[in-house]
């Protein structure tokens, strides 16, 4: 079964900007991925993801990636800037990408 097949987007918004991440099912950057991203600016929440770690493939800095502990964008949250770098270890269960 393929995650990209299972990754939801709700889009919320009209676009203008881009940025596109890469969600691990490992800790540390490795394992099962998926790829969400959004070209244009709005607001769009990706499902049913691998939610332990992710990276910036492609990047603006006018964006920002929020990490959610509910698998629809709800309950506790963390908020990086859309220019992060590297690896960032942190359990999700759903991810919200603004830009």
């Amino acid at each position: 079964l393929s995650l990209l097949s299972a990754t939801r987007a709700t889009p919320l918004s009209a676009r203008a900007e881009s940025i596109k991440i890469t969600t691990w099912s490992g800790n540390n950057c490795e394992g099962s991925s998926a790829n969400p991203s959004i070209v244009g600016s709005g607001e769009s929440c990706f499902e049913s993801l691998p939610g332990a770690s992710f990276d910036v493939d492609t990047a603006n800095n006018k964006c920002k990636i929020t990490t959610w502990s509910g698998t629809n964008c709800e309950g506790s949250s963390a908020v990086f800037a859309g220019d992060v770098q590297g690896c960032i270890g942190i359990p999700f269960g759903s991810v919200s990408i603004d830009c």
